[in-house]
């Protein structure tokens, strides 16, 4: 599994655009790095091509909500890059919005920045698409794709209960 932190920042985009000539997520696979072994931290500053370009690689991105406002860095575009099949996973960076490092505040953080303020027939994201998407995502971005994320037969899981 390879991680990295990509188009964390606008400076980044443009730099890429600058130096390369493509996309940040083009460039990547051009120099053959990406696959559906490898995620992408933050993932903010993806462009349409950059999207385009995660789908067919099967990359995944992780979108960390909290980190994302608190480092005013953005907000990605996790609407835009679901709807396309791209693979999201969620996370915190080690700074939630919140100080807790729950996830649960982060995803529904994320659902609510999906939210398109001039479109009021497009509301937050679904929570069970995002439930789904944080465990087999997640699990994927780990290593253990098939294994854990969801509670089924065949999966390694503990139990939570949420009241």
């Amino acid at each position: 599994m390879i991680s990295t932190h990509v188009l964390e920042t606008r400076s980044e985009m443009v730099w890429n655009l600058k130096t390369h000539g493509v996309v940040a997520t083009r460039h990547l696979a051009d120099i053959g790095l990406l696959g559906p072994d490898v995620s992408f931290a933050h993932y903010v500053w993806a462009t349409d091509e950059d999207i385009r370009v995660l789908v067919d690689t099967g990359a995944i991105a992780v979108n960390n909500p909290g980190s994302n406002l608190r480092l005013s860095a953005g907000i990605a575009r996790v609407r835009a890059m679901m709807e396309a099949g791209g693979r999201v996973a969620f996370g915190t960076d080690s700074i939630s919005f919140s100080e807790r490092e729950d996830s649960f505040a982060e995803l529904r953080l994320a659902s609510y920045l999906a939210r398109m303020p001039n479109k009021f027939v497009q509301g937050r994201l679904d929570s069970l698409q995002l439930l789904r998407a944080a465990g087999d995502n997640g699990a994927a971005v780990v290593g253990w794709p098939g294994q854990l994320g969801r509670l089924a037969p065949g999966y390694l899981a503990d139990a939570v209960l949420i009241k």
